[in-house]
């Protein structure tokens, strides 16, 4: 176990390299005389300042693989303070050993980072671990924050995404163009590369952020950090070679109400309100589809991306919209060979049967529960029989919520399943209605073969056209979901039930957000139980849930399917995976899988979002290999 250098008088922690050799100037420069100080470059890694002929050099103590620190290629240790005293008794590469600690004085403190962007990316970081229920590893810690503060960027006010040159001195210039205002925006290219505007005595001076073969960020002869929100701290602290010191950002939302990067991180930083977790990146909807539902229950809103607006209470629901349930895709030519739809349109739960159920909050009287189906994260399923106005009895499944689980309101709750119930398509669970009391019950269509991962264990003869049939149903279900704006946050097959053979139905869309659980739901879990396996890395790091996060869900769940219930990433926790994730691993194909169909998964799976195909993309491209696969 490494000891803590803030026990070390010798550490005065985030100073910058000019305050180093200021520090050791003043000290007298004597050979020997060192400190150490925390890197404000390189996540976890640290600077030695020392003296010998006259001169200061600066070795970089960076960490390595294995959570160690080294000077190059010198020995690794556990930490600075082991480093520090092996290099006091052996030179190993050192110009000279060091003999006299330059110290803090009596009573200061090491230096903690001045810079917001770190604080961010460190609590970010942490937050994510404990959801995994990865606690007190200080090397994964290092990892994520590695990781997220990559792509944190994306979210600050001050990053302004792709625009022109041109674009950014009109925005610094409507912003007034004082001193030390500024903006960073992404170069086309090369990949990764940013430039910097900030305003000088009424001008704008760009400064070009590169990156070098390791992807670490300098502005030319300055020094280099790990990433955007690195860089942007040092400068809002020092100058150091620019015209000014960062003082002022020039914020995005005063020129764009929604952008398509990621939304700030649901973790509640001081002084930056936690946001709601609705994508701010909706998608235009498609032509000919129903009218838009209104925000609620999981829907992709068009929400201002400053977390500091208030939220605005939920518009009245319209009338329920019509159905969209065309099983043979929209009319596409040559889709009509993929289903039986004879067969399809007799199965139970196609048509509708409870359009006549016009009162949303249902009568006890009505409703009879039978034996218990299974158990979920917000409480047990059961059997159940509901009797119609008419008095046909319809067998139903019931949702009993947890009471514990019940984090938002009973009356939000209501208005949420509400906004559920508007959907109606053949390819999803439709809600019926709800029964109050000591128990809140939602009640729902019933496919009586239960979840898809578990039928397919027990059907492994099911040919594999067959299988991919069910998942181009599951397709056009998430593409009606995408249409009206609606965000799953949970797609995979134990989400999948199944009517019959030929017929499954999607389940649990907007749970999450109907019990208010929101993104501190898989923190409130056993350790270890979230569903990373089936999350985008955008989750896993921000809680941010969208369309395209559903594809790549999507693409584990098509994996599921096609291995006839497999476990994704079976034996690997959730620090391999992400690992393996950055890495570029991915769920490799299963047997007998079409080469087409292991391209389609593998094209959910891009870490960027934007690169991830629509739902609406999928299905057609499924439906073609389908085709295809049956000629």
């Amino acid at each position: 176990m490494a000891v803590s250098p803030d026990t070390q008088a010798w550490f005065h922690g985030c100073i910058s390299r000019q305050e180093a050799e200021d520090l050791l100037i003043r000290g007298g420069k004597k050979d020997g005389l060192f400190l150490v100080r925390e890197s404000i470059s390189q996540v976890g890694s640290y600077a030695l300042s020392m003296c010998y002929n006259n001169k200061i050099i600066h070795y970089q103590a960076q960490r390595t693989s294995d959570g160690h620190v080294a000077i190059e290629d010198g020995p690794r240790f556990p930490g600075p303070v082991e480093l520090v005293r092996y290099h006091s008794v052996q030179l190993d590469g050192l110009l000279c050993k060091l003999i006299t600690p330059l110290c803090r004085k009596p009573g200061v403190l090491p230096r903690s980072y001045g810079g917001t962007n770190q604080k961010h990316i460190k609590d970010a970081a942490e937050r994510a671990l404990e959801s995994m229920g990865i606690l007190d590893d200080p090397q994964m810690q290092r990892q994520m924050e590695s990781f997220i503060g990559k792509v944190l960027h994306q979210s600050e006010n001050w990053f302004h995404g792709n625009i022109s040159r041109e674009e950014a001195e009109r925005r610094l210039q409507r912003c007034g163009c004082v001193n030390g205002l500024y903006l960073v925006r992404e170069r086309k290219s090369p990949k990764g590369t940013y430039a910097m505007g900030l305003c000088c005595n009424g001008t704008v001076v760009h400064y070009l952020f590169d990156a070098d073969s390791r992807g670490q960020l300098s502005i030319q002869s300055g020094p280099k950090f790990d990433n955007l929100m690195l860089a942007v701290d040092h400068y809002c602290q020092t100058n150091d070679g620019l015209l000014y010191t960062l003082t002022e950002p020039c914020d995005v939302t005063l020129f764009e109400e929604r952008r398509g990067s990621l939304p700030r991180p649901e973790f509640g930083f001081p002084g930056r309100p936690a946001s709601r977790s609705f994508s701010e990146d909706a998608s235009p909807p498609v032509v000919g589809s129903p009218p838009k539902l209104p925000t609620g229950a999981g829907f992709q809103g068009s929400l201002p991306r400053s977390p500091r607006s208030p939220t605005s209470p939920l518009p009245l629901l319209p009338g329920r919209p019509p159905s969209q349930h065309n099983p043979t895709g929209n009319n596409q030519a040559g889709f009509e060979a993929i289903y039986d739809s004879v067969k399809l349109k007799k199965s139970s739960g196609y048509v509708n049967q409870f359009k006549s159920v016009k009162n949303f909050e249902l009568k006890h009287e009505n409703l009879a529960l039978g034996k218990e189906l299974g158990h979920g994260n917000f409480g047990s399923v059961l059997k159940g029989t509901y009797t119609m106005p008419s008095g046909e009895k319809i067998p139903v499944a019931v949702k009993s919520l947890k009471s514990e689980e019940l984090n938002n309101p009973k009356s939000e709750i209501m208005h949420e399943a509400k906004v559920m119930m508007e959907l109606d398509h053949p390819y999803i669970v439709r809600i019926i209605g709800m029964c109050q009391g000591p128990t809140m019950m939602l009640v729902m269509e019933l496919a009586a073969e239960g979840p898809l991962n578990k039928y397919l264990k027990t059907h492994k003869t099911m040919p594999m056209l067959s299988t991919l049939i069910l998942m181009l149903q599951v397709a056009e279900g998430m593409q009606y979901l995408e249409a009206h704006q609606f965000v799953h946050r949970d797609l995979a097959a134990r989400n999948v039930l199944v009517v019959n053979e030929s017929f499954v139905k999607i389940s649990d869309f907007g749970m999450s957000r109907a019990m208010g659980a929101g993104s501190d739901y898989y923190r409130a879990v056993t350790p270890g139980k979230w569903p990373l396996k089936w999350y985008a890395p955008e989750c896993i790091y921000f809680r941010k849930f969208s369309s395209k996060s559903d594809v790549w869900s999507y693409g584990v769940t098509l994996w599921e399917a096609t291995s006839y219930g497999a476990r994704p990433y079976q034996g690997m926790n959730g620090q391999i995976i992400i690992e393996k994730l950055e890495s570029g691993y991915r769920l490799p194909s299963p047997p007998n899988v079409p080469d087409e169909v292991y391209k389609l998964m593998k094209s959910c799976w891009e870490y960027e979002e934007e690169a991830r195909p629509s739902f609406k993309s999928l299905w057609q491209s499924l439906g073609h290999i389908i085709v295809k696969l049956k000629r």
